[in-house]
């Protein structure tokens, strides 16, 4: 009987991920650098660190949080993006790092209908580096986008999280020593 439990365990696991449902990355990340002569800026930034509701409440709902970095400004920012079914009327985002909360306002400037029922959110949010880090070295990061009468929680930003601290470490140091 164990045998045959262990045996069949291989073929049960991806049917049960299937029905628990998950987050999968979405987009293909990558970096980029980018010189604005006129707006005088040298932007660092990721593009596409995002996760995509996958056979759960949240199915095909994509969610980008990109950190933005002016080198000449010295300047962070997080780029935040909500493609969705429905509409969040997004005010804030609270994150939780390792319990600490950071609580974050969102403008309600930058919304539109994309299509075939799909709804954008975005916005721009200037952060300190201290911000950055506590998000980036936290063990588990969190967050609730706050609407104005429902929110989301998105409980696994693993796969985003991985992106920051790669950025962070590893092509934030290399451009700055090159300033």
């Amino acid at each position: 009987m164990i045998k045959y439990f262990k045996k069949n365990t291989l073929y049960l696991m991806p049917f049960l991920v299937l029905l628990s449902g998950c987050y999968s990355g979405a987009g293909i990340y990558r970096v980029e650098s980018k010189v604005d002569p006129y707006n005088d800026t040298h932007i660092l930034k990721q593009i596409d660190n995002g996760i995509m509701g996958f056979m759960n409440d949240d199915n095909a709902n994509t969610y980008y949080m990109d950190i933005y970095y002016d080198l000449k400004q010295n300047q962070f920012y997080l780029s935040v993006q909500a493609i969705r079914d429905n509409w969040l009327f997004i005010e804030k985002i609270i994150f939780l790092a390792d319990g600490k909360k950071l609580e974050f306002p969102f403008s309600n400037k930058n919304r539109e209908v994309i299509g075939g029922g799909t709804v954008m959110e975005w916005d721009l949010i200037s952060m300190t580096e201290d911000e950055i880090k506590t998000l980036v070295n936290a063990q588990k990061v969190t967050c609730r986008l706050m609407g104005s009468s429902v929110y989301r929680d998105l409980n696994d930003l693993s796969k985003i999280q991985q992106n920051w601290k790669s950025f962070y470490s590893t092509e934030l140091k290399k451009h700055r020593r090159k300033k």
